[in-house]
């Protein structure tokens, strides 16, 4: 706290009355009665209140020297800071094509009712394009994030550019008919040949799932009994033949086109669950699958008796029955029809048989000469598979047949393959998939008959008929193993078939591609390919936020030197992120205007589109695609977006002034002129018609101040040069001008411009309004800090443009600084000259870098030394604030503090910018009230807004000028303010409950960069009783 300025004189009315009195004797001997209603005393008074008002002047008179003093030093008043914020514009539905909107075009808000409208101006100009940014990924190796949400929607959550939240899904797919087998108890068998895996089996690494026409489900596998497994591979089993299966019923597997290749069928897939050590491990050589009927089998659709004479007789299989009849014959056929058995193409169809018990049913007798034979449809006429007989199959043996029933003499099983040509057909009206068995030679026997012999009727029955009779046929099927018929993989969100290379022995397969990309990127997907214009991508990045820098008026009388070089350093990024679009055959540079800095704060990347862009599928989405790759370097703190979008632009509070006319010189020294419209905002253009041209060292000056367009003739008819119009240069003063230089100052706050005496600074040479303000910019103050979609109106009609918005808040609006603001910072500048070396100079020039800030704290990190942070508290006004909200800084302002700091700290000091910690206390009190007095809710408001100030960071301590850092607050300062309060007589009970350490404390203890917040106040009224 400063000490105050002492007066040249001190001396009030009073004194200066009692003096005046006392000298009258000395003066005045022979007036001796001055009593009060003395006309002496009467004219002494108004003399002692003039001399009062003169005294009062004169005690000024050091803080005008004062003032006079700061201002030929080079410290002047702080003029305004624009707010500013980004404009998003969007198309008419249905625009076939973009549109220009100018630099400079105004959105205002709404107008209130006086007409007053707070307006904004584009800082650039901004293409809107008709193209629309659908999709954001991020990815990271094998992690990939769907960041597509934040596309335009601004969210406190926000997303890590570089991070991916969930793995990447890896997986091939097989489908196969053969699979439909699961739906009946049965099993699928499956072997796949991995030629270079070695000890590991990568199988361990997979989860399996089957679709059931809506979604995947899980699918649980089972293992391969070795006998199978050999059986599968034909006798060749080796190390890298790796077999897994998987058990039915599973009732709702059903077919669909789930893999993008077109074939409908039943499919199952394989995820990878685990990275494989060796990615060479995992390749495919082939994968073979079976198909069979696991268990009892299945009972045939049908089974028929045909008994000649064109007699068919359904046979009941659940229980006994004779398959040719109870007196089969030549030609007796038994007929079987199994849809599930017999309609499996390239399988192996076994039926087993049992007998009937033969202490119930007797035997069959089959004659030696018995020979049945198996036969089916193939679509013209029944066809044989084999011959059997009592003695086994007879030669020669087709379709790998197999009988150990020998012709249905014994329990057993008939099997074969199932013939390619095997067709339906119609047997008893009944259509469907049939075999049968044919009695074509011999019998089971014949009837006994009587015959006469000697006279006499004899019973003879030499070969009893004792026909077969089954208890039992059950039938099977498993498939002859071939190569899967589709396999596809699922790498990167895209599928590729691969079910040729997959059936081509020695052509090795990688179902699980390896990540191509090692380089954490994001990928930003567009519904088109970008126009030929310079398109703008904004990204709102964490505490970065509306990162393009403002301009700060410096006003410094002492310019540091090396400030380009430190300038250069910043400019020099740790991290490289390359920006690439698809052009149909490789990712090709785009090198955009990165307004991110690689993602370090947030900005426009402004993309000028490439001819040549085209189509890609990356993420299951065949759209245009961009990427960013983190090529080289890291981050801090990972990069954190919290939203995205198209068509955007900054804009300022801001209004431009054009071809404004100063007024003309008369060439007299020291020339002043003013703007009719002020505060100016930095970067005015004033240009001076002067009658003839600069010599060619001064061209060169005006060149290297203003740039090649500064000097422009204006010639007659005839192309004579008759004028030159030469844009004059602001400086800060006039102290290095010399007699040529064509040089003004501007006092941004009066809007007063004044040029050279002729010594120091060019006087401008007579003309006729030949002094005009080419463009300038006003505005500025905390009233440009407007809430989101404040600014909708388009002052000027821009066609196809449908409408125009602000997305986030406009900030860093600051007020004019005050007298007093400049008083106190002026020994500060002449102390630090705006270098930050100790804590007091970083919280000097913190309050210097906006005047939006209210307090600093700078805290040395006692881990590591060489860094410092400074806190920020940002002004808020007291009157109309709400007390119960805590001062934070906007991530603009600490972007500008930073930004203003970081110029000026020593190399070696690393810098932090950030908010304050605050300590969250509730307040309980119970107030006995004055008898008579006032009561109520107005009291109680007055009592918690009194409370709630004390502690307050701006208004509270004991000075009034916030609540400091790191200091103790006990219950005895809450009782003074609370006892204050008119109408209060004192406090009964007071109770401070720490909110973060959930008890009663009896005093708050902070840390150095802590500040406390109240966040509830409770009060209890007590009526002080009154006795008469």
């Amino acid at each position: 706290m400063p000490l105050p300025t002492p007066n040249l004189d001190d001396r009030t009315f009073d004194d200066i009355v009692e003096e005046a009195i006392r000298l009258i004797p000395q003066y005045c001997p022979d007036w001796t009665n001055y009593n009060p209603s003395d006309p002496g005393i009467t004219l002494i008074e108004p003399f002692a209140w003039m001399t009062e008002m003169i005294l009062y002047r004169l005690n000024k008179v050091p803080d005008k020297v004062y003032l006079v003093l700061l201002d030929m030093i080079g410290i002047k008043l702080r003029p305004p800071q624009p707010a500013s914020t980004q404009l998003t514009f969007r198309l008419v539905e249905g625009a076939e094509t973009g549109v220009w909107v100018p630099k400079g075009t105004q959105v205002a808000t709404e107008p209130t009712e006086d007409g007053t409208q707070i307006v904004f101006e584009t800082e650039k100009e901004l293409y809107v394009t008709n193209v629309s940014l659908l999709h954001c990924y991020s990815i990271e190796r094998d992690k990939v994030a769907d960041n597509s949400a934040f596309i335009e929607i601004g969210t406190s959550e926000g997303f890590d550019v570089f991070q991916g939240r969930r793995q990447i899904e890896r997986m091939f797919y097989l489908g196969d008919d053969r699979f439909g087998a699961l739906k009946e108890v049965s099993t699928v068998q499956i072997v796949f040949d991995f030629p270079q895996a070695k000890e590991e089996n990568p199988l361990d690494l997979l989860e399996w799932e089957y679709w059931n026409g809506r979604r995947w489900r899980e699918l649980i596998p089972v293992s391969i009994p070795q006998d199978e497994l050999l059986a599968m591979t034909g006798g060749q089993l080796d190390s890298s033949k790796k077999g897994i299966a998987f058990a039915g019923p599973i009732e709702d597997i059903e077919p669909g086109d789930v893999a993008e290749n077109g074939a409908e069928t039943y499919w199952i897939r394989a995820r990878l669950i685990e990275v494989p050590i060796r990615d060479e491990a995992m390749m495919i050589d082939t994968v073979i699958v079976s198909a069979m009927v696991l268990q009892d089998g299945v009972g045939p659709d049908a089974a028929i008796a045909n008994t000649g004479a064109g007699i068919y007789l359904p046979l009941d299989t659940s229980r006994s029955f004779y398959p040719f009849g109870e007196d089969p014959d030549f030609d007796y056929c038994f007929y079987l029809s199994s849809e599930e058995c017999f309609g499996r193409e390239d399988s192996r169809i076994r039926i087993e048989m049992q007998l009937a018990d033969p202490s119930s049913i007797a035997a069959p007798n089959p004659s030696p000469d018995l020979r049945i034979k198996w036969e089916y449809w193939n679509g013209r006429r029944w066809a044989e598979i084999a011959t059997t007989t009592p003695l086994g199959p007879a030669e020669p043996i087709a379709h790998g047949f197999e009988d150990t029933t020998n012709a249905f003499t014994m329990g057993g099983y008939v099997s074969f393959l199932r013939p390619e040509d095997m067709q339906r057909t119609e047997v008893n009206g009944e259509e469907g998939f049939w075999v049968r068995a044919r009695i074509e030679q011999g019998n089971y026997g014949k009837p006994g008959k009587f015959e006469i012999e000697d006279g006499n009727w004899v019973w003879k029955e030499p070969h009893p008929l004792r026909p077969p009779a089954l208890s039992s046929i059950m039938l099977k099927y498993s498939q002859v193993p071939y190569s899967v018929s589709n396999f596809v993989t699922y790498n990167d969100f895209n599928f590729r078939d691969q079910s040729d290379a997959i059936r081509i022995e020695l052509r090795l397969v990688q179902p699980f591609e390896p990540y191509k990309e090692e380089n954490p990127a994001v990928y930003l997907a567009f519904d088109q390919a970008l126009p030929n214009k310079p398109v703008s991508l904004y990204f709102r990045m964490e505490e970065e936020e509306e990162a393009p820098d403002a301009d700060l008026f410096i006003d410094e009388p002492f310019p540091e030197e090396g400030m380009s070089e430190r300038e250069e350093r910043k400019k020099r990024a740790s991290q490289r992120v390359v920006w690439e679009y698809w052009n149909g055959n490789n990712w090709i540079p785009l090198n955009p205007q990165d307004g991110t800095r690689n993602f370090t704060q947030s900005g426009a990347l402004e993309i000028l589109g490439p001819p040549d862009m085209a189509a890609k599928r990356e993420f299951g989405r065949e759209l245009y695609w961009i990427r960013g790759r983190l090529e080289m370097g890291s981050y801090s703190k990972q990069p954190w977006c919290l939203d995205l979008r198209l068509n955007t632009v900054e804009a300022i509070n801001a209004e431009t002034i054009r071809n404004e006319v100063l007024g003309y010189s008369d060439g007299t020294p020291d020339q002043v002129f003013r703007f009719n419209n002020y505060p100016v905002l930095k970067g005015q253009r004033i240009v001076v018609r002067e009658n003839e041209l600069p010599t060619r060292r001064d061209a060169r000056v005006i060149v290297q101040e203003e740039g090649e367009d500064a000097i422009r003739e204006v010639r007659d008819d005839e192309g004579r040069v008759v004028g030159v119009w030469v844009r004059w240069h602001e400086v800060e003063s006039f102290y290095a001008s010399g007699p040529s230089s064509r040089h003004y100052t501007v006092d941004p706050i009066s809007g007063e411009v004044r040029f050279g005496d002729g010594r120091r600074g060019m006087v401008p040479p007579l003309g006729s309004d030949n002094i005009v303000a080419e463009e300038y910019r006003t505005g500025g103050g905390t009233i440009g800090n407007v809430g989101a979609s404040s600014l909708v109106v388009l002052r000027q009609a821009i066609a196809y443009i449908d409408s125009v918005y602000n997305p986030y808040p406009a900030t860093g609006g600051a007020d004019q600084e005050t007298i007093d603001e400049a008083k106190m910072r002026g020994p500060q500048v002449i102390k630090n000259r705006y270098r930050a070396v100790t804590a007091e100079d970083y919280e000097w020039l913190a309050l210097r870098a906006s005047g939006s800030v209210a307090r600093a704290r700078c805290m040395p990190s006692p881990k590591r030394p060489g860094e410092v942070t400074v806190l920020i508290v940002p002004k808020v006004a007291e009157q109309g604030s709400d007390l119960s909200e805590k001062p934070l800084p906007t991530p603009e302002l600490l972007r500008r503090v930073k930004d203003f700091l970081d110029e000026r700290r020593l190399i070696t000091t690393r810098l932090n910018v950030s908010k304050p910690r605050y300590v969250e206390i509730s307040v309980d009190v119970d107030v006995v009230l004055k008898p008579l007095g006032r009561k109520g809710e107005s009291l109680k408001r007055e009592i918690e807004n009194a409370i709630r100030k004390h502690v307050h960071p701006l208004f509270g301590g004991p000075d009034g000028k916030g609540w400091p850092f790191g200091r103790v607050l006990v219950k005895s300062d809450l009782l003074k303010v609370i006892e204050a309060v008119s109408g209060v007589d004192y406090v009964e009970r007071l109770r401070i409950f720490h909110e973060d350490r959930k008890v009663m404390v009896e005093k708050v203890e902070i840390a150095e960069d802590e500040l406390i917040h109240v966040v509830d106040v409770t009060i209890q009224e007590i009526a002080k009783e009154v006795y008469v």
